[in-house]
């Protein structure tokens, strides 16, 4: 599992409650006794259906009180096979469920000392495919319905599997679970549409340095500046944090006061500069994806009070890992 997959799935979870008015919260998958790799992304349990009938598409096409979720980054696979592959695990889903509330019903009778009462299932599970484009093939292949921007019924009405193109969605609080798979210049349109708020989410850190472009956003790239990934079909990390900063440029501000604030709420206990110096530690640990060791601590402590720490501020924005790794371990000052 990719680490933008991850992240991903960590954003769907943490935004699901928020961009739904609390009508649906996220579930981890469910173990399928298979023996084989089946089990989907996760699962969004509905609570509260009537909630979602003012919420935009896909929420508001739900028809029952779940929905199992595929989630394909830029890059991943979208073909039939892979819309196959999350119809079965639907199905599966919808059977487990099953077991799993006939063994509750069992357990609970043998506790209460009654014949256990047949048990049936709650309207299947709907299927939320979200990826960056529908893809031709589909047309094709099943009848669709338009549900809402960005959001086909696939097969017919009643079938519950629903296609999210997160590119064409709109930009809206509700769908900001879903926004996250944008590709291309959609992608820098919901960056654009991010920095526009008050504040960056607390997740957007880990989102952006888990971001890679595949070789279709490789046109997005100024082809003369240095840092064009012309080496292989993927760009770095840095490539793409740059790239982003020169689409955005108020993303620079925005990504460095995130980091001040989450290094704020770490060292809330803290006195100001004690605060401000854990702050500056989190943002260097946030690029380099690792706790700063003691030693880089306190060399990056002595700098700050030389340098100024809004030097240091940009120095992690202008610099890869690797410079920043070799710079906290050189007696050298910075330039």
């Amino acid at each position: 599992m990719g680490e933008l997959d991850q992240t991903a799935k960590q954003i769907l979870a943490q935004e699901t409650p928020a961009a739904t008015n609390r009508a649906c919260r996220w579930e981890p998958p469910r173990e399928l006794p298979l023996g084989a790799e089946v089990h989907p992304d996760g699962a969004i349990r509905v609570l509260h259906p009537d909630k979602l009938r003012t919420l935009p598409a896909p929420w508001s096409a739900l028809l029952g009180l779940a929905a199992v979720v595929e989630l394909k980054m830029p890059g991943d696979h979208t073909d039939h096979e892979a819309w196959v592959r999350a119809r079965s695990r639907q199905v599966i889903w919808d059977q487990v469920e099953l077991l799993a509330l006939k063994r509750d019903a069992r357990e609970a009778a043998q506790r209460e000392g009654r014949p256990t009462q047949p048990v049936t299932l709650p309207p299947h599970a709907d299927l939320v495919f979200v990826a960056p484009h529908l893809p031709d093939w589909i047309g094709a292949h099943s009848e669709l319905i338009l549900c809402g921007d960005g959001v086909w019924r696939v097969g017919g009405a009643g079938v519950r599997a629903l296609w999210v193109a997160a590119n064409d969605l709109p930009l809206h609080d509700a769908l900001l679970p879903f926004l996250q798979v944008r590709s291309g210049r959609r992608r820098v349109e919901f960056i654009q549409w991010l920095v526009s708020k008050d504040e960056l989410p607390g997740w957007f850190g880990r989102w952006m340095e888990a971001v890679k472009m595949d070789p279709a956003d490789k046109e997005l790239f100024d082809t003369t500046r240095h840092d064009t990934p012309d080496d292989g079909p993927w760009a770095t990390p840095e490539q793409v944090r740059n790239h982003f900063i020169r689409q955005v440029p108020e993303l620079r501000q925005k990504l460095l006061d995130l980091a001040r604030r989450e290094g704020r709420q770490e060292g809330h206990k803290e006195g100001h500069k004690e605060g401000r110096q854990h702050s500056l530690r989190h943002l260097f640990g946030l690029r380099l994806q690792r706790p700063l060791t003691e030693t880089e601590a306190t060399l990056l402590q002595r700098r700050a009070e030389e340098l100024g720490p809004d030097h240091l501020d940009e120095l992690v924005l202008n610099s890869t890992a690797e410079e920043l790794e070799a710079w906290l371990t050189t007696s050298s000052p910075v330039p």
